[in-house]
């Protein structure tokens, strides 16, 4: 896997080669959480999810030559809206975002469309509601060589493996060789497992999440044993919900 540190921005081929790359993961430091961001390369254009741009000039050089040709941006929730109006406007991509988004608000006026439009996403890119109450987007795509991949925000946190932290404390609901699945408020268990049960009909060989700097592999079975075995936790400000278990 090539991996380039420059300046708190981090870049490596998630799916594919250096010379073939299919998804580039770029991962920001220094806001707080480790905070991910994806390139997703499809024959019509480069699809950026969730972008939080480089400080120093070397590094958005570096952005700019890996992104190439830009289709468009893609907001997968209002709670990563980052840095999608500069992102938009340095690459002229339209802004896509989760159709729950109000236009009438600050973010949802960033927005140029709405996943579930009548036009699809460039490059056979899936979108699916979550179900999540603020309305995040999971995104399904087949790459090219044939690598399926489910990319989310904060609804599924996890990584099969330990490290890619980079030194830093691992946050608890990073699920550090776990899954954690999130929503927002405070759903009862049975409506969890409806939402995440739904994913048994795809067929898909990674998770990506907007947070975790690892992905998630044989996530099907994982996230099963999750809604079968797991701890059900409700946080006690009411703010979300959770649904989680360590792997042994």
């Amino acid at each position: 896997m090539e991996y380039v540190i420059k300046h708190g921005t981090g870049f490596s081929v998630e799916v594919g080669s250096p010379e073939e790359p299919e998804i580039t993961r770029w991962t920001s430091w220094g806001n707080g959480d480790l905070q991910q961001s994806f390139m997703l390369h499809t024959p019509e254009g480069t699809l950026i999810t969730d972008p939080v741009l480089p400080q120093q000039g070397e590094a958005l050089k570096i952005l700019k030559q890996r992104a190439g040709r830009v289709a468009a941006i893609l907001s997968l929730s209002p709670l990563h809206e980052r840095h999608i109006s500069e992102a938009a406007r340095r690459y002229r991509a339209p802004v896509y975002g989760p159709p729950s988004a109000k236009k009438t608000t600050k973010y949802g006026r960033k927005l140029n469309a709405r996943y579930g439009a009548a036009q699809p996403l460039p490059g056979g890119v899936q979108a699916i509601e979550s179900g999540d109450e603020n309305g995040e987007i999971w995104l399904y795509w087949q790459t090219p060589k044939g690598k399926k991949v489910l990319i989310n925000a904060d609804t599924i946190y996890g990584q099969n493996e330990q490290g890619g932290m980079g030194g830093r404390n691992v946050s608890y609901w990073m699920q550090e060789k776990g899954i954690r699945l999130r929503a927002t408020g405070t759903p009862s268990r049975t409506e969890l497992r409806r939402r995440y049960e739904r994913l048994d009909a795809l067929d898909i060989d990674l998770i990506l999440n907007g947070h975790n700097p690892l992905p998630l592999t044989n996530p099907k079975a994982a996230i099963n044993e999750v809604l079968s075995k797991g701890t059900f936790e409700v946080h006690p400000s009411g703010v979300c919900t959770f649904m989680y278990l360590d792997f042994k």
